[in-house]
């Protein structure tokens, strides 16, 4: 091979590599614009909504309220990443049909596809690092703004906890509070079976007694002990046939207390459900969750996709702000029919794999479709 020949072989690949860096760095660009005008409406929303609702708590400071706002924003962003994905998609492609950029790279013999490989990249990496370092740490903030939502504005009475230990629940009444663990749940029933329950006075500071139990069943305003053996200090121990011990709970609160799925990191939630699976508990949530997070590079790419197919379009037809809006539209209606599926998938209705993978197939596969036919057709 001749060095003429070299150089012409070499020169297309270093052309195709600047363009694909350029398309990359723009719809980067364009990306961080949306997302940060997101978090900053995000955070300004939360603050303001907070404010509004416990603004009259003298109790509650402004730098409280301004610290919860701030700790929620990570999870609503995840929520609504796809947005900013798919606005920045729009926003790069519009931009390179305004500026006739996208006319000279046909010209020179650059395909769509070509034009679509470096935001379909980028997009795939931000679907994997959602899941993989925002959701450990959006996780982490949002359990420490459920504390001090739990401590401050519900003055939540009960805590529950679910693990390779058992079940622990400490609740306040009163009469005092008490901790109980469970080494095994059989959640349908909220029947748990060796039990143990430490008491202390209401203050919390000094042992009263402990009860332990064969089995135990939340009733009514009261989980009911059988086969208890009662020990207070000072006291020989006593057997009981049964004791009521009092609640506020029921079967719908103890399931909600679990930690919720916004609390729990990505890495975290196989075990999570396998353990809530054991227990007997519902799971449904925390595994559909964690199937929608393996879906999202797809959902991503498929959005940047959807975006080329309404904006990568010769201007002299016109229309740009009709089709800017159609392609809004159409991404508001994908968010609506994930919801739906999502519900679908929640009860049973629809296959998990199919109520989570579906939005992202269906979006990739029109968004494909529409340029195939533009290109082809």
């Amino acid at each position: 091979m001749t060095s003429s020949t070299l150089r012409l072989t070499i020169q297309p690949r270093r052309s195709s590599l600047g363009l694909g860096r350029y398309l990359a760095r723009h719809f980067i660009g364009w990306f961080c614009l949306v997302f940060g005008i997101l978090v900053l409406i995000i955070t300004v929303g939360n603050a303001t909504d907070l404010m509004d609702r416990f603004g009259n708590r003298t109790d509650l400071s402004a730098g409280l309220v301004i610290e919860m706002a701030v700790l929620r924003v990570p999870k609503i962003v995840i929520d609504v990443l796809g947005f900013a994905v798919l606005a920045a998609a729009i926003g790069t492609f519009w931009r390179l049909t305004r500026t006739q950029e996208l006319t000279v790279m046909r010209a020179s013999g650059v395909n769509v596809w070509q034009i679509l490989l470096p935001p379909v990249v980028v997009a795939v990496v931000i679907g994997i690092v959602t899941f993989a370092v925002i959701s450990p740490i959006s996780s982490a903030l949002f359990k420490r703004h459920a504390y001090l939502e739990d401590e401050y504005l519900r003055r939540k009475s009960s805590v529950i906890s679910l693990g390779p230990s058992g079940l622990w629940l400490r609740q306040q009444e009163p009469g005092g509070i008490y901790v109980l663990h469970a080494d095994e749940t059989a959640g349908n029933s909220a029947f748990v079976r060796g039990v143990q329950v430490l008491r202390f006075a209401p203050d919390g500071d000094r042992f009263v007694g402990r009860l332990d139990a064969a089995t135990a069943q939340l009733m009514s305003g009261f989980w009911m002990l059988r086969d208890v053996t009662q020990i207070k200090p000072g006291q020989p121990p006593e057997r009981l046939a049964s004791v009521e011990l009092p609640t506020g709970m029921t079967l719908a609160s103890l399931v909600e207390s679990f930690a919720p799925w916004e609390t729990i990191s990505f890495w975290e939630m196989p075990s999570y459900a396998q353990s809530l699976a054991a227990a007997g508990f519902p799971n449904e949530r925390i595994r559909m969750q964690f199937l929608k997070f393996l879906a999202q590079p797809l959902l991503f790419a498929g959005l940047v996709v959807l975006a080329a197919a309404f904006t990568l379009r010769p201007p002299r037809r016109g229309g740009t702000a009709l089709i800017l809006a159609a392609a809004a539209v159409t991404g508001f209606l994908l968010y609506l029919f994930s919801s739906f599926l999502f519900a679908l998938g929640m009860g049973n209705k629809l296959p998990m794999l199919l109520a989570t993978w579906t939005p992202a197939a269906l979006c990739l596969l029109l968004g494909t479709a529409v340029l195939l036919y533009r290109e082809d057709g």
